[in-house]
């Protein structure tokens, strides 16, 4: 028999759609430098090392300055949660850049400066009183064209 699957998130990711969240629903990060802080590039691979805050699910995407996203048409629009693989330690290893990239690549097009934004929905991580730090995953350039 089949499986109903629910992929709405999916389906909102694809198209671009943003989720209205509320404040205690879920939290946006968005980077426009990498962990050494340099300015994020579209002409570099960028390798994104780590974990994320909990959440039951999350997506990442990248955008121009507009807001746009920057993804190659017909190829995914952005990584989440629920399409990545991860080490045993429950660690990823994501790749965003032009060009080919192992396993988790989110493929951007175009030119000049570019930000992530990492959506977390459902999250224990949103501040306030006894909240913990949060850590999100390094933002590692691998190399320019």
């Amino acid at each position: 028999p089949a499986i109903a699957v629910d992929r709405r998130h999916e389906l909102l990711a694809f198209a671009g759609a943003e989720l209205q969240r509320g404040a205690s629903e879920g939290q946006q990060f968005v980077a426009t430098v990498d962990s050494d802080g340099r300015a994020l590039t579209r002409s570099c691979r960028y390798r994104i090392d780590g974990t994320t805050p909990v959440a039951t699910f999350w997506t990442l995407t990248a955008t121009d300055a507009s807001g746009a996203l920057i993804t190659r048409e017909g190829a995914p629009r952005a990584l989440s949660s629920t399409r990545i693989a991860r080490a045993n330690d429950g660690s990823m290893e994501l790749y965003v850049s032009r060009t080919l990239a192992p396993r988790n690549w989110l493929e951007i097009t175009g030119d000049g400066p570019f930000s992530l934004k990492l959506n977390l929905y459902d999250t224990s991580s949103i501040g306030g009183v006894g909240a913990a730090a949060i850590t999100l995953p390094s933002i590692i350039r691998e190399g320019c064209a």
